[in-house]
């Protein structure tokens, strides 16, 4: 149960360094580029920052800058990993819809992440978060 706690708050750490590194410079960005348009900037900024988490993850590993720092990784055991990473990011969108329903999706992928130890577009994803030593295990076994 202390794991799960654990690993928790080093996945909040490292969405917390992909927020600030990456999402907060595509949002300023967004917000030069639709001065007059705020509810367009924020959407793209929003849309950019998946994109960039997808990308990432699909071709890094598993890794993102945050997870990077964090060392956890996306792990997915499926064939179609890119692809169901990819799904995995996209769902993420879920989490900046609009003030009660993004909340309500951010607070049952809080519960599930503390509960079960995989949040939300986890599950949805069919993915989990390794640490770098569990996913070197998981690769050494499979070869």
């Amino acid at each position: 149960m202390e794991r799960r706690f654990q690993l928790a708050a080093i996945r909040i750490l490292a969405s917390m360094i992909d927020l600030i590194v990456v999402y907060l410079p595509f949002q300023i960005l967004c917000f030069f580029i639709f001065k007059d348009q705020l509810l367009l900037a924020v959407f793209f900024g929003e849309l950019l920052f998946v994109i960039y988490n997808a990308v990432l993850v699909s071709l890094k590993n598993g890794r993102t800058i945050g997870k990077y720092f964090a060392k956890i990784r996306v792990f997915n055991d499926n064939s179609e990993k890119n692809s169901a990473n990819a799904l995995r990011e996209f769902c993420k969108l879920l989490y900046f819809v609009s003030f009660p329903f993004g909340l309500f999706f951010l607070l049952i992928s809080l519960f599930l992440l503390l509960t079960t130890g995989r949040a939300l577009h986890d599950f949805l994803g069919q993915s989990r978060i390794v640490s770098d030593r569990e996913y070197k295990r998981i690769v050494a076994t499979n070869e």
